[in-house]
């Protein structure tokens, strides 16, 4: 037998139908798909789009076209892998969004917000020659306790400043010289916070709420979940905040009693603050968040583009922007509608305590790493005051502007002289 002659009967027919003499115009794709169909090779009726391109007098035999079966197989496939790729492009497209556009937001968001608060800023330059820094007194105590707050009495006649140790609460009369008007001997006393009449002094000793008149007389004394870190008066002098270990806003009556509680973990709130209007109140805590609040307990945003635990957050006077210190050793200053207007970055240790001046033309922060360093509204770096031994643990405007208070955590309070 030629060993090139096809094995198949249909094979050795369609050479033979080959080797015969063909016309010109003659078109064997239906010859061949006749044959096909009779000898039960093709199952489906469509033919393909074109018809294979053989040799002419060629012995080569590509088998049986392929089933519809087999077609959809492969469509199939084609398409899995195509809705494969999608998906995997869509989940690059979609984590890429995330990571993008917080910083566009801040970016853009920043960028306008600056703008507006620049409007009413003066320039640093304006604000730095204006600066005549120098230490003007300082007090301190034998037991040299750590200094856990520090705060003016609105009219300016009182400074009170709490000790962390055996030291409790003192104030000093500022009308006599810095005299010590009166203190007690709490222990563990913590924040401190005046209403804006001046008339009720507000300060915390672990898990105990206290209230006193200027003149040192116990209005009222109430108990908590956990331990108080922070306190806030309202602008009208009508409702007290406090913030405590246990995650707990609670905002109270002037007795100290409470009305209402902000609902959800909000972790250990280190950081509370009211805005000037009374509309927003702004908080930080150990979970790196910086939250904005209405009075009745809805949060309107949540800020989270600190790394660490936020220390301290201060409303600028007019109320618009207001920053946040953390231990990722930065400042970031914010609008109310939760966008970020700037990042400000100096200090070497964590920033733990905030105070805008009064006219809203500085931010001092304090540090870890031992400094007060004074910026303009904008963002820009003025200058920087250091000579305590300790991080500087609070920070107090006088209501006049001229004088910065700062507590240290080697237990001295210094009163610096900030302009003539």
């Amino acid at each position: 037998m030629n060993s090139k002659i096809p094995r198949s009967p249909l094979g050795r027919r369609l050479k033979e139908q080959a080797e015969q003499e063909i016309p010109d115009n003659f078109d064997p794709w239906p010859v061949m798909l006749n044959r096909l169909k009779t000898e039960g090779y093709l199952v489906d009726d469509a033919p393909p789009t074109a018809p294979p391109v053989l040799p002419p007098e060629s012995s080569f035999y590509p088998g049986p076209p392929r089933t519809l079966r087999a077609r959809n197989r492969d469509r199939d496939r084609r398409l899995q892998r195509r809705l494969t790729l999608v998906s995997m492009l869509t989940v690059i497209v979609v984590a890429l969004v995330l990571i993008v556009t917080p910083g566009l937001d801040g970016m853009l968001g920043g960028n306008k917000a600056k703008q507006s608060v620049s409007s009413e800023a003066k320039p640093a330059a304006t604000v730095r020659a204006s600066l005549k820094p120098g230490l003007l007194t300082s007090l301190s105590t034998p037991s040299n306790s750590p200094v856990q707050s520090v705060a003016w009495s609105p009219d300016g006649k009182y400074l009170a400043v709490s000790y962390q140790q055996q030291e409790g609460i003192k104030v000093w009369s500022k009308t006599t010289g810095y005299k010590l008007a009166w203190s007690n001997s709490l222990s563990q006393a913590g924040p401190l916070a005046w209403s804006p009449d001046s008339q009720r002094l507000a300060g915390a000793a672990a898990d105990r709420l206290r209230i006193w008149n200027a003149q040192g007389q116990l209005l009222a004394e109430v108990g908590g979940d956990s331990q108080f870190l922070s306190l806030a008066w309202s602008p009208d002098g009508q409702t007290l905040a406090s913030g405590d270990n246990g995650g707990s806003l609670i905002l109270r009556n002037v007795e100290g009693k409470a009305l209402s509680r902000f609902e959800g973990y909000l972790g250990q709130l280190f950081a509370l603050a009211w805005s000037p209007d009374g509309h927003f109140i702004a908080t930080g805590s150990s979970l790196k968040l910086v939250k904005l609040w209405n009075p009745e307990g809805t949060r309107l945003f949540t800020l989270d583009l600190h790394t660490a635990r936020i220390n301290s957050v201060a409303w600028s006077s007019g109320g618009k922007v207001f920053a946040s210190a953390s231990d990722d050793q930065t400042v970031r200053l914010w609008g109310v509608k939760g966008q970020e207007l700037g990042r400000l970055v100096g200090h070497s240790g964590a920033v733990l305590s905030l105070a805008w001046s009064p006219d809203g033309q500085i931010l001092a922060s304090g540090s870890a790493d031992k400094t007060i360093r004074l910026w303009s509204a904008d963002g820009e770096f003025l200058t920087s005051l250091s000579g305590q031994a300790g991080a500087i643990l609070s920070l107090a405007w006088s209501p006049d502007g001229q004088l910065l208070t700062s507590g240290s955590a080697d237990g001295s309070v210094r009163l610096w002289k900030i302009k003539d």
